[in-house]
């Protein structure tokens, strides 16, 4: 069935978001049988208009024609809105809304970005440095409904990484009137952070006594006649300023249609592409001049980095690993210029990249004088880039994740809210730790991506549900219609709106009833329709299997998963933090009400101990900072149903303060000082699983 998608971005701009829309649209077309285009262009900026008449032109044409009188309809209505511009702009247009984003190409995104990221089910980046950004900025924000200060306020959306597509269009000759056979090629626009001035003057630095060239493609701020006047002449006082050289700067300035473009690149007196910059989202040029085997001269950082490195065996180990395939140049990071703020966009305390003056002048000599060498590392990273960014993986990776569904072949369908990429916590890991010993191949959906076209797809497949407060209400009306075999790993109490008995009744000052209510019977049916239902402890399961009147028969218990290898670290750690123990005790950090963190500060604080958060800790840290504190305190005001925490805690040789709500603390193969049965048991956990699953 096909999804009406809504594209809005700069689909006519001369610039790279221009460029970026072009590629989703012309993935979208490539799966035309998924959807059905229309498109919003706007503007970008003060660049120009591609007005070109061209087959895909007209094709634009067509598709804004086409959504102007869809939107004259009385009910317009659209499944996917696809944003395609930075994420200040991104709202809420349709039931699933995309933002796809350069990214930023400093180190952090600004406070604005990561709100706005709430408002996406998902977004696309076009590198993993602008994933990056996303990923590794955090600020400290204030819930305005509950008052509540979340601490690690970051994005939530899950993120994918889409490069852009190796294209080489048909080049138009050029008459650049080049008076030196050995010429540079700069692309870029007269800004901070394109860092043009620098890139000029440390050539001329290095040239001045030599018969070589650099272009520069350039503009200030447009394709107007009085940007290249004011360009030209900005230009010319930077050149006179160096006195009498041999070298030349050429100036090209303003918009170029794709064959010229290409004509620059196969120039034959045009031997290499420079790019001084301080960073780039992708950096469509240095890509562009890859793909048309011109060696490269830039840093070793930001986007370029995803194509720029080429895979190489080692004559001697045999191992295949990835090398520059550039003249690499060395570079600090260090805090943006003042000058390159930009409110809610380039903020204050980002940091980019500067390159090194003598490390830049030392690459242009090197590829100057050795230019055979990086000819042949050129034609290598070329061969690459067209084995692996060929249109047809780059398009069908972009429409799968627009489309919502993966079109790989699958035996096992996991569904939760979020992956351990997005998110890091215990039902999380479990199902990660599940797949690992799953008995085929598996994918994995955030659960608000499923639909009844991704439903029927997989109909056939055995299928996992773990947290899916994100799906549709009515997804196991179609899982039934359907007839999918399909089973729950239930971490919580989702039979109550809250996810916890003790929070409803705190909320609203009265018992939870949620069972005996429509939403109870929507939960109660999925529920039903499972195969098999797996619950975190018995005294979950119980009330689940009271409350919902569950058959006790399909109705198992689990508890937290470990991986081997993590089981193995932990213990490692066990044996070498004997005797080691610092007078600390551990606590958690979660905002999640349920984690007990203030009941676990206040009880550290009463008995005059020291706390430790394990808080913005990657994961193996949590398990070191466990293995060297004395203790855990783990107060949950409310039922927890098998907080991996604890389970860690203990094979780690800690001593433990719960309270009744650790759901699990009386089971017998936890309640015991036999860490190495406790160990043991854990370790049969996924086979048992798996072993109930299919029978």
């Amino acid at each position: 069935m096909k999804k009406k998608i809504l594209v809005r971005g700069p689909a006519l701009s001369m610039s790279g978001y221009g460029e970026q829309t072009r590629f989703a649209l012309r993935a979208l077309r490539a799966y035309e049988d998924l959807f059905d285009i229309y498109l919003i262009p706007v503007g970008w900026g003060k660049t120009g208009w591609i007005w070109e008449a061209t087959e895909e032109r007209e094709w634009i044409d067509q598709l804004v024609e086409k959504t102007i009188k869809h939107n004259m309809t009385p009910n317009p209505h659209y499944d996917i809105s696809l944003q395609v511009t930075i994420p200040n702009e991104w709202e809420k247009l349709a039931p699933v809304n995309i933002g796809y984003t350069a990214g930023i190409e400093t180190t952090k995104i600004s406070p604005i970005w990561i709100e706005k990221s709430q408002l996406m089910d998902r977004i696309i980046v076009v590198s993993n440095h602008a994933k990056y950004g996303f990923d590794n900025t955090s600020y400290e924000a204030r819930n305005q409904h509950t008052g509540e200060v979340i601490k690690d306020f970051k994005c939530q959306a899950p993120i994918e990484v889409v490069n852009f597509a190796a294209r080489k269009p048909e080049a138009s000759k050029l008459n650049l009137d080049l008076s030196t056979d050995f010429n540079f090629l700069t692309i870029a626009q007269w800004s901070v952070r394109k860092n043009l001035e620098n890139t000029i003057n440390w050539f001329i630095e290095e040239f001045k006594n030599d018969k070589v060239g650099l272009v520069v493609k350039v503009s200030t701020m447009n394709n107007s006649k009085m940007d290249e006047d004011l360009t030209r002449r900005r230009l010319k006082a930077l050149v006179k300023s160096h006195g009498d050289t041999k070298c030349k700067v050429y100036f090209i300035h303003g918009d170029m249609k794709e064959g010229e473009i290409q004509g620059l690149y196969q120039d034959k007196k045009i031997k290499a592409l420079v790019n001084l910059s301080h960073g780039e989202g992708f950096g469509l040029p240095m890509f562009e001049a890859a793909i048309n085997k011109l060696p490269v001269v830039t840093i070793a950082w930001s986007g370029h980095t995803d194509f720029l490195y080429a895979p190489e065996k080692n004559r001697k180990t045999k191992k295949v690993r990835k090398k520059p395939h550039f003249a690499k140049v060395e570079y600090n990071l260090q805090p943006i210029q003042k000058e390159a703020v930009w409110k809610d966009v380039i903020i204050p305390e980002s940091m980019w990249a500067y390159a090194h003056k003598g490390s830049y002048k030392k690459e242009l000599r090197n590829v100057y004088k050795n230019y055979n060498y990086y000819a042949s590392l050129a034609n290598k990273l070329e061969k690459h880039i067209s084995k692996e960014f060929t249109e047809e993986k780059q398009y069908k990776k972009f429409a799968e994740y627009a489309y919502g569904e993966k079109l790989k072949e699958a035996d096992y369908v996991f569904v939760n809210d979020l992956w351990p990429d997005q998110y890091v916590g215990g039902a999380e890991l479990t199902l990660e730790s599940l797949i690992e010993y799953c008995p085929g191949p598996a994918i994995k959906l955030n659960s608000k991506m499923v639909s009844e076209t991704l439903i029927e797809k997989y109909a056939d497949k055995t299928w996992v549900f773990g947290n899916f407060t994100e799906m549709p209400m009515h997804s196991g009306e179609l899982l039934k219609k359907h007839g999918v075999n399909y089973s729950v790993v239930e971490f919580d109490y989702k039979l109550c709106k809250y996810r916890n008995l003790e929070l409803h009744e705190l909320m609203e000052g009265s018992p939870c009833n949620c069972h005996e209510t429509e939403y109870g019977d929507t939960i109660r049916s999925f529920f039903e329709g499972a195969n098999k239902l797996f619950f975190m402890s018995e005294k979950q399961m119980s009330i689940n299997v009271e409350r919902l009147g569950l058959e006790p028969d399909k109705c198992h218990v689990l508890s937290s998963v470990f991986t081997s290898d993590v089981l193995d670290f932990m213990k490692e750690l066990r044996t070498s933090t004997v005797n080691k123990k610092k007078n600390v005790w551990a606590i958690s950090a979660s905002p999640n009400w349920v984690k007990g963190a203030k009941e676990a500060k206040q009880w550290c604080s009463e008995n005059n101990l020291e706390a430790v958060e394990l808080n913005n800790m990657p994961y193996k840290q949590v398990l070191k900072t466990l293995a060297s504190s004395k203790g855990l305190c783990l107060l949950p005001p409310g039922a927890d149903t098998c907080p991996r925490l604890v389970i860690e805690a203990k094979l780690l040789g800690c001593e433990l303060e719960c309270n009744d709500n650790v759901q699990h603390l009386e089971e017998e193969w936890f309640d015991t000082d036999d860490i190495e049965s406790i160990d043991k048991y854990l370790r049969s956990y996924p086979e048992r699983f798996w072993g109930v699953l299919s029978a």
